[in-house]
């Protein structure tokens, strides 16, 4: 239901993946993921190597977060992320690139692990996996399964609607052995019958790659989805390969999904015992002079990342940390890039005044959770809770769509973003 085909815009799709230098020095927020902050278990003036737990995350919803780069512990402060608000982070002076010594990086480790799905998922948890398609969840309790059920499915997400982005397509055409090792770990993990990796159906090179590689592999598949937005939301996708709709989570129709850069990660944790470490990075937009990929370590500035890339190539931009539908933009570019930032698009920045609401209907006929956006809207100005109530406001999957379909440009998803959060302190109030 809902959803468009808005220009993709995908600059940087051609562009091969460069690794970025070593950096000067990177910061480490210790809450990188949705759940609780990781609690940080090195002091100032400690020597760290790449791969050395700085950070356990001690709650069931959290993750364990690890030196992006070796060197000396500068300093732990509180200090700002890119929206502004105040996180503790771990300064790290980067002295070289060498591996704690435990992690065993051999190339040579077979595929086919003899571990049974607990042991997989403790590893998962000790290497600090997490969803690296933007929520950034803890990848070892998605796997854990309510009530000891096993999963029928498993989908590998790989539709990368948002425009301008490209760092999971890149990702899988130099990696697709990787992405298929990952996907068999993720169903012994999950106890699923088959896997389908699912992209859009204009990625015929990607199919050809993956079609080469799966004749060495059984019970996974390709599946084509429509190139249209939101189509890399949870809930469509499921709807679209398996016909099944869910309430909360896809594990209530026994469907497991996971991203395709987290499919890589947990290949490179099971067989090469490396933690997330560094991510690909999609630098795009209208506004920056080399639109590239880019493989940086977790913790570098924005700043020295868009250098590299050449520059914006005008005064008045914005920077989102993300893609131009769902993400907000940075205060500067003085913030450093979270384990969940797949991209920094640089847009020239259009300023647009609202106008009153034409009543036309294109945010609800157009919203793919069936929701009615100005209606929540016009609840959250009245501070309505009764009506926002209603109006299954927190259902909202904050896709950007109604602003971007609205013709009076009016601001719908800041609007419900801040109506959901007006609710849940009203709720936790009561």
């Amino acid at each position: 239901k809902g959803g468009i085909h808005p220009e993709e815009n995908k600059f940087a799709h051609k562009s091969t993946l460069e690794d970025f230098p070593i950096p000067k020095q990177v910061v480490l927020y210790a809450s990188q993921h949705l759940g609780a902050p990781a609690t940080v278990i090195v002091a100032k003036g400690d020597n760290v190597k790449v791969g050395q737990m700085i950070a356990k995350g001690e709650s069931f919803v959290s993750a364990n977060l690890h030196a992006s780069c070796s060197g000396v512990v500068s300093k732990i402060e509180t200090v700002s992320d890119f929206a502004g608000f105040k996180k503790q982070a771990i300064f790290i002076d980067v002295e070289d690139d060498i591996w704690e010594e435990s992690i065993d990086r051999s190339p040579d480790i077979i595929s086919d692990i003899k571990m049974e799905s607990t042991e997989i998922i403790n590893k998962i948890k000790e290497c600090g996996i997490v969803g690296l398609g933007g929520a950034c969840f803890p990848t070892h309790v998605k796997l854990m399964i309510p009530d000891g059920k096993k999963a029928q499915y498993c989908i590998i997400n790989a539709a990368e609607c948002e425009p301008y982005l490209t760092t999971d397509y890149v990702s899988m055409i130099k990696e697709p052995k990787l992405l298929l090792d990952g996907a068999k770990i993720l169903q012994k993990a999950s106890g699923a019958k088959e896997v389908v990796i699912a992209f859009k159906n204009n990625k015929k090179e990607l199919q050809k790659v993956l079609e080469e590689e799966l004749v060495n592999y059984q019970d996974i598949r390709i599946f084509l989805v429509k190139d249209r937005y939101p189509m890399g939301w949870e809930k469509n996708l499921v709807k679209a390969v398996y016909k099944k709709s869910y309430d909360r989570l896809p594990s209530e129709v026994g469907v497991v999904v996971n991203n395709a850069q987290t499919a890589i990660s947990v290949a490179r944790a099971l067989l090469q015992g490396e933690c997330i470490h560094n991510r690909v990075i999609t630098v795009s937009g209208n506004a920056i002079a080399n639109p590239c990929n880019v493989l940086v370590p977790v913790g570098t500035l924005a700043s020295e990342i868009l250098a590299k890339c050449g520059g914006v190539t005008c005064d008045n931009v914005s920077l989102l940390p993300g893609g131009p539908m769902t993400s907000k933009a940075a205060l500067n570019d003085e913030f450093a890039m979270y384990t969940s930032f797949g991209a920094l698009t640089v847009v020239k920045e259009l300023k647009v005044e609202s106008e009153a609401c034409l009543r036309c209907g294109k945010c609800i006929a157009h919203c793919p959770a069936g929701l009615q956006p100005i209606q929540i809207k016009n609840a959250y100005d009245a501070k309505d809770i009764k009506e926002l109530e209603s109006f299954q406001t927190s259902k909202c999957v904050e896709c950007g769509l109604c602003s971007y379909i609205c013709p009076s440009r009016i601001e719908l998803t800041d609007a419900i973003k801040k109506a959901k959060l007006y609710l849940r302190l009203s709720q936790t109030n009561k």
